[in-house]
């Protein structure tokens, strides 16, 4: 099945944001969930039904920041999005939200060599919301399902030659995977 067919079906369903949340619940054992450390749900970049149900058994959202000009305007939406939703899914009587995930931003594609990347990286420098960058790198164009830029990483020659990209993606990759041990 197509995610946009699921979309559709879940249209009229009056419990649509909460379908994934509730699968969950149920499946988490039967299906041997609960042995991983981590549940990696990679959503479109909009606020559908599919993404709500990814937000609503998430406990941290990483959402790239990309420098142009509506960046700003793009992670504001999020944010406003995401509170109007935390308060629509909620538990009563007591009215507290049941969508506790945190929301961290994630500038990418950045160019060590253009203005709308330098002043992004300005603008977000005290966010404590944003996490690491991942810098704009031909890399990630030549990679493939199996050879991935994480395993270039590990090959000592293209290691050597793109050092600084490298020993930016590690420390990035190492803050995300400390944000979500620590959700």
């Amino acid at each position: 099945m197509r995610l946009d067919e699921a979309e559709r079906r879940l249209e009229t369903n009056p419990n649509q944001n909460m379908f994934l949340y509730e699968w969950l619940g149920e499946n988490l054992e039967a299906k041997y969930l609960d042995k991983y450390d981590y549940i990696i749900l990679d959503c479109r970049p909009d606020f559908g039904i599919a993404t709500r149900n990814a937000i609503a058994v998430s406990h941290t959202l990483f959402s790239s920041i990309t420098p142009s000009d509506f960046a700003f305007e793009a992670k504001e939406n999020l944010e406003i999005r995401l509170e109007q939703y935390r308060k629509t899914e909620i538990v009563r009587p007591s009215r507290d939200s049941l969508i506790t995930a945190q929301l961290y931003f994630l500038p990418n594609m950045i160019k060590h060599n253009t203005m709308k990347s330098k002043e992004l990286l300005i603008a977000l420098k005290n966010d404590a919301s944003v996490i690491g960058q991942i810098p704009q790198k031909e890399l990630f164009n030549r990679a493939t399902k199996n050879d991935t830029v994480i395993d270039m990483m590990t090959k000592f020659s293209l290691n050597d030659e793109h050092r600084s990209f490298f020993s930016i993606l590690s420390d990035t990759l190492n803050q995300l995977q400390k944000v979500t041990d620590n959700s």
